[in-house]
């Protein structure tokens, strides 16, 4: 009869240590889940004679555009979003917009790489994370 083994403890050092440095971050957009947005999505669609997942599609790349344009102080509502995220003011200077098929259905994804994510010094926030992470 063999004795089992104990599994050795694993810290979040440990984990840290082994995960690899984040290079993007991507946001995949599906279309609403709920009952009364899909049926009122579907009908506006229909409406326009539009397919409902082109028309979600079509929306979600309006809002996305709407978070890269920059307001009179030159800065994106999407600067906003990844300052906060980061706890430090930044700059988004890049962004790739593709779709993703997942199980059959069709999603909007936006990746931000972390080289064009840029502080108030012009450095890339990217290479400092992967610093920190090393």
């Amino acid at each position: 009869m063999s004795v089992a083994q104990p599994i050795p403890f694993i810290t979040d050092t440990d984990v840290e240590q082994k995960r690899p440095p984040s290079k993007s971050i991507t946001f995949l957009v599906g279309p609403p889940a709920d009952r009364k947005s899909v049926h009122k999505l579907a009908g506006l669609a229909g409406t326009l004679g539009i397919n409902p997942e082109n028309f979600w599609i079509e929306i979600v790349h309006g809002k996305i555009t709407e978070l890269l344009e920059t307001g009179i102080d030159g800065r994106s509502r999407l600067d906003g979003i990844v300052s906060e995220a980061l706890g430090e003011p930044v700059s988004v200077w890049g962004v790739e917009e593709a779709l993703h098929a997942v199980a059959k259905r069709h999603f909007l994804a936006l990746t931000i790489r972390m080289e064009d994510v840029l502080d108030a010094d012009g450095s890339a926030v990217g290479q400092e994370l992967a610093d920190r992470e090393a």
